[in-house]
C-alpha cells in the first residue's frame, strides 16, 4: 500500500499544461510507502485531482485511484471576542467562508471515497 500526500497550489498563469500540472517525489519516504505529489494549477484550470493523479505517469501501478480514500481538513470560522477585527468584518469574513464550496467539490473528489477532518478558528 501506498499513501500519497498531495500539496495543492494555485499558480498565477490561466492554465498549467496537463504534462506541467504534477510533480512526484518518491524518493524521501521510498522505503515506506509515501509518495509526495505536488499539483499545480492556473487560476483558470478546473481542479479536479482524481483526473490529474489519472493522468500521471509516475505513480506506483499499484495505486488504485477508484478504492482511493482521501483525507481533508475543513476549517470552521466563528465569531470571537478577539478585538482584532471590527465586528462587522468578522461578520461578512464569516459569511463569505460559510458560503463558499467545499473543498471535495473543489476539487472533484468522489464524495463517498472522502473523510473531512473538522477544525474550527476563532476570529
Amino acid at each position: 500500500e501506498h499513501i500519497v500526500i498531495i500539496a495543492v497550489l494555485a499558480d498565477t498563469v490561466p492554465h498549467v499544461p496537463t504534462e506541467e500540472r504534477l510533480t512526484i517525489d518518491d524518493s524521501r519516504h521510498s522505503g515506506e510507502g509515501i509518495v509526495a505529489v505536488t499539483a499545480r494549477f492556473g487560476f483558470h484550470d478546473e481542479q479536479d485531482l482524481p483526473e490529474a493523479l489519472r493522468k500521471a505517469r509516475e505513480l506506483p501501478a499499484d495505486i488504485d485511484l477508484d478504492t482511493a480514500s482521501y483525507f481533508l481538513c475543513h476549517v470552521t470560522i466563528e465569531r470571537g471576542h478577539d478585538p482584532g477585527l471590527k465586528r462587522w468584518r468578522k461578520r461578512l469574513f464569516i459569511s463569505l467562508a460559510h458560503h463558499a464550496a467545499t473543498s471535495a467539490d473543489y476539487f472533484n473528489l468522489p464524495i463517498d471515497q472522502t473523510v473531512t477532518i473538522r477544525t474550527r478558528i476563532m476570529l
